[in-house]
């Protein structure tokens, strides 16, 4: 997360909300648990663009057979849910695999996969279920193993967070931010509007805590 709000640091933006590196942090590496790869992770949007995403719940890494469902949120719009893919299950319901459509077999990880078919690729899903009546919402559970499409036209200027609900995931940093429109678009805060909120360097993590120390409270 940023150390700041981004609005207000438009010229120093780097300073303040670290860019994410792939050469030296890639999505696939165990590096994301290195505090030198923790960076803001944001997608630029164009103010009345039609966005159309696919959040996925994947991988070895979160349990495909013992996890659960992710809320999804985003806030500044609402969105259309078009399609939602489960895992197949057993006899038992219980997880056999993951949703075969997207690639992300026999990875830990499982990040920035996409469709197996190629032609599914820059929003050409062939199946839309709900493209005619689709719920209008802003949380999706997104299910253990499979993926949800959402779309949405973003009309709504400003920097909006993208969050797993779930406030321990959050934390944990299952989360987003996107950017829409160009600074001049976004709407201009009041002028006593709180603008240095969160601009401070977090203390470093006690030695203790880092080695699981048993008794410290």
């Amino acid at each position: 997360m940023p150390r700041g709000i981004p609005y207000f640091h438009k010229q120093n933006l780097q300073e303040f909300a670290k860019p994410c590196n792939r050469k030296t942090c890639p999505p696939e590496s165990d590096a994301r648990f290195d505090d030198s790869c923790f960076c803001f992770y944001h997608l630029n949007i164009t103010l009345g663009n039609i966005v159309q995403l696919v959040i996925y719940n994947m991988g070895y890494g979160g349990g495909y057979t013992n996890g659960y469902a992710h809320p999804f949120h985003i806030h500044g719009t609402h969105y259309y849910l078009l399609k939602m893919e489960f895992p197949e299950y057993n006899s038992t319901n219980f997880v056999r695999q993951p949703n075969q459509d997207i690639d992300c077999q026999q990875t830990l990880h499982c990040n920035e996969k996409s469709f197996r078919n190629s032609s599914w690729l820059n929003g050409k899903i062939p199946v839309i279920e709900n493209s005619k009546n689709p719920t209008f919402r802003d949380t999706v559970a997104v299910p253990m193993g499979g993926y949800v499409v959402i779309r949405f036209r973003a009309t709504n200027p400003g920097w909006w967070f993208a969050h797993c609900h779930l406030m321990l995931h959050q934390m944990a940093g299952m989360a987003f931010a996107l950017k829409v429109g160009e600074h001049h678009q976004m709407p201009i805060p009041p002028s006593g509007f709180p603008n240095s909120c969160g601009d401070f360097d977090a203390p470093p993590l006690d030695s203790r805590l880092k080695t699981g120390y048993p008794n410290f409270m």
